[in-house]
């Protein structure tokens, strides 16, 4: 929106850019942000509704819940201080995401269930809303770790034994997820780029346009010394 103020001596030309790149991406993330805080913490929650169920039932004992507790409470304690400070802040994304994992390796830790490994999945599909290839190269390596000790512990404990099946289903899904991971954060970044370079684009178009009413407000300006308010 241009308005055109045109005074005794001289025309002042105001522009007001009410869409810049910057704003946006933050504004997204911001929202991104907000997203992946009550994804997560929902998360927090079905996890550790599981283990009080399996506390009734006499599976678990109640030092598997204190833990989960306390650690959703330190997480969610340090990423809303941040998120009150800096709404957009990375580090609430890298807090969530590697977060979460705390509990889903302390599952792969302790339990001898084959698909336990599969909660994991969610987490990629939320994490690929930040397009952050970074983050999402952190938490595949991570997840690879910790699924081929689970799949080396379960293997000791006999878990798979006549039943290969279930190895390699599980083997299968961990691979196409992995992968598929890497595709997408190449995939991500690019489409990051291009975002980037479009709204420069318009940046410099805006740019462009304030220089040439610039000269027209000096023309307006000389062609008009008698005007008055």
């Amino acid at each position: 929106m241009v308005d055109v103020i045109e005074s005794k001596r001289y025309v002042t030309i105001s522009c007001v850019v009410d869409l810049k790149g910057g704003n946006t991406l933050k504004a997204f993330a911001k929202k991104t942000n907000l997203t992946v805080i009550f994804f997560t913490l929902f998360l927090f929650v079905i996890i550790i509704t599981g283990y009080v169920v399996q506390v009734i039932k006499g599976i678990r004992g109640i030092s598997a819940i204190v833990f989960l507790i306390v650690t959703l409470l330190l997480i969610y304690s340090v990423v809303f201080a941040i998120y009150r400070q800096d709404s957009d802040s990375k580090k609430i994304r890298y807090m969530l995401i590697l977060g979460i994992l705390i509990p889903y390796g302390y599952t792969l830790f302790i339990s001898t269930s084959t698909v336990a490994f599969a909660f994991i999945v969610p987490v990629f599909v939320i994490t690929f809303m930040f397009f952050d290839r970074k983050l999402l190269s952190i938490l595949t390596v991570m997840v690879l770790t910790m699924n081929v000790y689970f799949i080396i512990k379960l293997s000791l404990l006999g878990i798979y034994e006549g039943n290969s099946t279930d190895l390699l289903l599980t083997i299968s899904i961990l691979v196409a997820l992995l992968v598929g991971s890497m595709f997408a954060g190449d995939f991500n970044e690019k489409m990051m780029d291009s975002v980037k370079t479009m709204l420069m684009n318009e940046q410099n178009h805006i740019n462009n346009n304030r220089y040439l009413y610039s000269i027209y407000a000096g023309h307006l300006c000389s062609a008009k010394k008698f005007y008055k308010c």
